[in-house]
């Protein structure tokens, strides 16, 4: 019809161009009808074949016309999720994460066995859902977070909590990747255009946890700042440990591998700024083991003695040699 748009100044064209359009509109509402029936009375069993002839009736109508078609299927196989995590603050809880992903896991299951034939597997609809579920689910958490932060009775955000939280995540946000990794993918943006665009799922639910990762941060420095002082009172040696020319102290192996293990958590947590803060507090604290456990034992009453300055220098060495390899 659009080759005749500049030619509706005609009448009979006119006249023509407004009953096809009244035409395309009667069939959209009765296809929207129909879905709406089916669902309602629990027949799409039975109607799977008529349900399936009608999206082929959507697509000549158009993208918007199969954009309205798949946001009303969306918003109604989720309205029972946003209806028990949003209305239920025991079941929304960050404590209850897991239930989500569970919820949407059966929920999937439920479309794979029983919907995916109506819809025309260009469609992509399994994969508009769960872009739709992450949506929600990410608004969801940056609600509770904000709330949490908020809260002057004390109940605020336990960090292992926190963490325990964004790894589940994370691990959700991969199997959808690993799920839907074949193909271009549709976002649910693009229904109404004709372009197909590449989607990711990595961070689409977890970028909410990110602006509270500066608590673990926080919680990291506490604990390095209770080390060094530790390090500070500990004999250079265990008393039951021979001296050897090749020892290093042991703190700092301790020390080694404190930083090993948590710069490669905050790596695989975040690798914005909150990696960078970190960094810059691994720095400070390794400076001040260097200034206040190193440098302590060579500037002790009467000078150092020979083991003690082979220790400490067998140590700095460690560090210079182990340091690039912190973060692999």
């Amino acid at each position: 019809m659009k080759h005749f748009n500049s030619y509706r100044s005609i009448d009979q064209i006119a006249t023509l161009s407004r009953g096809v359009s009244e035409l395309q509109r009667e069939l959209l509402e009765q296809v929207c009808e129909d879905f709406e029936m089916a669902f309602a009375k629990g027949e799409v069993g039975g109607k799977k074949a008529v349900l399936a002839e009608s999206c082929l009736v959507m697509d000549a109508l158009g993208d918007n016309a199969r954009a309205r078609l798949v946001t009303w299927y969306v918003n109604t196989q989720l309205r029972e999720y946003r209806q028990v995590f949003r209305g239920n603050d025991e079941a929304g809880s960050l404590d209850n994460i897991g239930r989500r992903y569970s919820w949407f896991r059966r929920m999937l299951k439920t479309f794979e066995d029983e919907h995916a034939g109506i819809f025309p597997t260009g469609w992509r609809v399994n994969e508009v859902l769960a872009n739709a579920f992450c949506e929600g689910t990410r608004d969801d958490f940056k609600g509770i977070l904000e709330r949490s932060m908020r809260r002057t009775d004390g109940g605020r955000i336990d960090v292992n909590l926190l963490l325990s939280c964004l790894q589940e995540t994370m691990d959700f946000e991969q199997s959808l990747e690993k799920r839907f990794a074949a193909g271009t993918r549709a976002s649910i943006d693009t229904l109404s255009s004709l372009e197909d665009k590449p989607l990711t799922f990595h961070g689409s639910i977890s970028e909410a946890f990110e602006p509270y990762l500066s608590l673990w941060v926080d919680s990291q420095d506490k604990q390095l700042a209770t080390m060094i002082p530790k390090y500070r009172i500990q004999p250079l040696l265990a008393a039951d440990e021979e001296f050897s020319p090749q020892a290093v102290i042991p703190s700092s192996i301790e020390l080694f591998h404190f930083y090993k293990t948590s710069l490669a958590q905050c790596a695989k947590l975040s690798t914005s700024e909150r990696l960078l803060d970190f960094s810059k507090i691994l720095a400070k604290y390794l400076d001040q083991y260097a200034q206040q456990v190193l440098l302590f034992f060579l500037q002790g009453a009467g000078g150092p003695s020979l083991e003690h300055t082979i220790l400490v220098l067998n140590t700095a060495d460690y560090w210079h040699t182990k340091h690039s390899t912190i973060g692999r």
